[in-house]
């Protein structure tokens, strides 16, 4: 991870991380090389960081500028439908311009997010845009391995296996939006674990 695509706070204006929203964020892009492949669909959830409320919901498609890198097999995973991209995707800079709108200052969260951070890093590099975030993350799949380590009905650290064992909505697989509403699920519920433990 580079923080050089993050913007820097000024001395002083550093927040205790629990007054940071939480932006639980899913992508669905054409393949898995971010230098290759692009993002095709973002979806973010702003959530208070006590409470977990969802506080502002964001979705969009992003229209692919090379198509022509695609990995078949990501495009039919995501649903890709060029008619309806065509409709509703957006360019990618005024995607990232939006994302940075809905919570400055907020720490990313997600399912393996480090994947869709490189992902989010190289499209802001590339349009020369800084992230207006925090660059910590919260990685969920790494909180379900210590959480669900003595849980032995979770055989894999998947997402669909974490949702069945936490009995969390699954949602449409592999759609961003339904993808961020599962995660923070599972969040949502080893929270509430944890509470009652303590």
């Amino acid at each position: 991870m580079s923080s050089s695509v993050y913007r820097e706070r000024e001395q002083g204006q550093e927040l205790d991380f629990r007054q940071q929203p939480l932006v639980f964020i899913d992508l669905e892009m054409t393949g898995l090389d971010p230098e290759r492949h692009e993002i095709i669909e973002i979806a973010c959830l702003i959530v208070d960081p006590e409470t977990l409320e969802v506080s502002k919901e964001y979705h969009c498609r992003v229209m692919p500028e090379h198509l022509e890198t695609a990995d078949p097999k990501a495009l039919e995973m995501a649903g890709f439908d060029q008619e309806v991209w065509e409709k509703e995707a957006k360019p990618i800079r005024g995607v990232l311009e939006e994302l940075n709108e809905l919570a400055p200052g907020g720490i990313f969260a997600g399912w393996n997010v480090s994947s869709d951070m490189s992902f989010l890093e190289s499209a802001v590099r590339k349009e020369g845009i800084l992230l207006e975030y925090d660059y910590h993350r919260l990685d969920i799949a790494s909180v379900v391995y210590d959480r669900l380590f003595g849980d032995k009905s979770l055989k894999r650290i998947k997402l669909t296996e974490s949702c069945q064992v936490l009995g969390i909505p699954r949602g449409k697989k592999h759609t961003a939006m339904a993808d961020a509403k599962a995660t923070l699920g599972i969040y949502k519920a080893l929270r509430k674990r944890q509470d009652l433990v303590e």
